[in-house]
């Protein structure tokens, strides 16, 4: 019997859904727990935590005319802005690849940062993909990749200077099989219900979708986190 090409892409399709949701659960356990785990160690005064790679780390200025990423693309689909071609190895290994673009301080033409440093959350999201069996050194190797900006707060980016530093990565190529992390998008007046940042193609791990924003079959819902309620005694109840 022959089997058609769109029959042979469905175990693949299911397997890279199944991987991206186990990185990125994990990665939100991981934070999770981290919140009850002493984590003073390696910290600065802000409570953020330092990359290790801080020592290597430098510097990229951002032009005004640096080049934008188009608007983010409403109608990607697995099928149609991912590459599936750069996930799995030639031995027929299904496990995919993480990889996470090294730390970078960017600066405007001034010389002020267009980033703030890594919130706790995100640097314990990008410690539980390092530590876990999916990171890869190699960006060529990479099914996914992960930029080295704390997009996990718009109210703290310069949208159109995040936006061009998207655009600068080595393995941009119109944000295809990157990943970005954001819990709280939107700001004044519009509170739109995804990041306003341009990302082209990019996969959104998001918190505060809509059913018009949401990229069914494409993006990953997340749930917000917030440290505040860590401490919160709420009743032992079962929803099953």
């Amino acid at each position: 019997m022959k089997i058609s090409s769109k029959a042979r892409m469905v175990p693949k399709y299911k397997t890279y859904y199944m991987v991206l949701f186990s990185v990125i659960l994990m990665a939100l356990v991981l934070t999770g727990l981290y919140q009850f785990w002493p984590h003073s160690l390696d910290e600065d005064n802000h409570g953020s935590r330092l990359p290790r790679d801080i020592q290597t780390m430098k510097s990229v200025v951002i032009k005004p005319d640096s080049p934008v990423p188009a608007v983010g693309d409403e109608y990607c689909l697995y099928h149609t802005c991912f590459d599936v071609y750069h996930c799995g190895d030639d031995d027929g290994s299904t496990r995919i690849k993480v990889y996470i673009y090294p730390y970078t301080k960017y600066i405007d033409e001034n010389g002020v940062a267009v980033t703030l440093p890594h919130s706790k959350e995100f640097s314990q999201i990008l410690d539980a993909i390092r530590t876990s069996p999916f990171y890869t050194t190699d960006m060529y190797d990479a099914c996914l990749v992960v930029p080295p900006i704390d997009l996990l707060n718009q109210n703290n980016l310069r949208l159109k200077e995040t936006a061009q530093i998207l655009a600068l990565l080595p393995r941009w190529n119109d944000g295809i099989n990157h990943l970005l992390f954001n819990m709280l998008p939107g700001s004044v007046p519009e509170y739109n219900t995804t990041l306003d940042v341009d990302r082209d193609k990019a996969i959104l791990a998001g918190g505060g979708f809509s059913s018009w924003s949401y990229r069914r079959g494409y993006d990953v819902s997340i749930p917000v986190f917030n440290p505040l309620v860590a401490d919160v005694n709420l009743p032992h109840k079962s929803y099953l």
